[in-house]
Order: structure tokens, then C-alpha cells, then sequence
């Protein structure tokens, strides 16, 4: 699975969110079928901007058809309806290092 950092070089909310777009819109043209994005979960313990953000974008690329489907890191297991969905569409992610594991700083991504 690819993975996109977007919260690599401590970005504004906004500087995030224009990497992820631009990150989406690429791997959806060039065929990759899923993606891990690294968000971060922010530095106070309760969930940062640009995760709260990046949830809030992921429902609109859901609605207009960018991403098929998308499943936050809390949920990316087998015990939880987003995570069995990608991981029936997409074995392979459960060999993904965050699979199983609650990481908050993360959300996968299908196409």
C-alpha cells in the first residue's frame, strides 16, 4: 500500500489538505488502489486539525467519486465495518503495519 505523509514538515491545515488533494487526484489517475495517508493525530492528545480535517474531506471525496471508500486508522481492523470493507476489497492491506493496531494518525483510503 502507498503511503502519503501529509504531515510531514509540520504543514498548515490548509498546506495538508492541498498535498492530500493533490496526492489523491495523482494515485487515482495512475491505477494505485489504495492508500495509507499519515495525518497525525496532534500534539494535544484529543485529535489535531488536520486529522479533523482530513475526515471532513473524506466524506466530500466520497460523495463526488474521488475515493470509493475510506476507513480511519481506529477502525482499521477486523472489528469494525470500514476495516472489514477494505480489507475485502483489498487483502493485501492487512499486512499493512498500522492493520490491527488503533493508530489515530492514520486513514486508508480505496479507490
Amino acid at each position: 500500500m502507498k503511503t502519503v505523509n501529509i504531515e510531514y514538515g509540520y504543514p498548515t491545515c490548509e498546506e495538508a489538505l492541498t498535498v492530500l488533494k493533490s496526492a489523491l487526484l495523482t494515485e487515482r489517475k495512475i491505477g494505485t488502489k489504495n492508500v495509507k495517508i499519515v495525518h497525525g493525530y496532534g500534539s494535544n492528545g484529543v485529535g489535531g486539525k488536520i486529522k479533523i480535517a482530513v475526515q471532513k474531506d473524506m466524506k466530500r471525496y466520497v460523495a463526488n467519486g474521488t475515493i470509493r471508500f475510506y476507513c480511519p486508522g481506529e477502525k482499521f481492523d477486523s472489528n469494525h465495518e470500514e476495516g472489514i470493507r477494505i480489507s475485502t476489497r483489498y487483502p493485501s492491506v492487512k499486512s499493512d503495519s498500522d492493520w490491527n493496531c488503533g493508530n489515530q494518525g492514520v486513514t486508508v483510503v480505496g479507490f
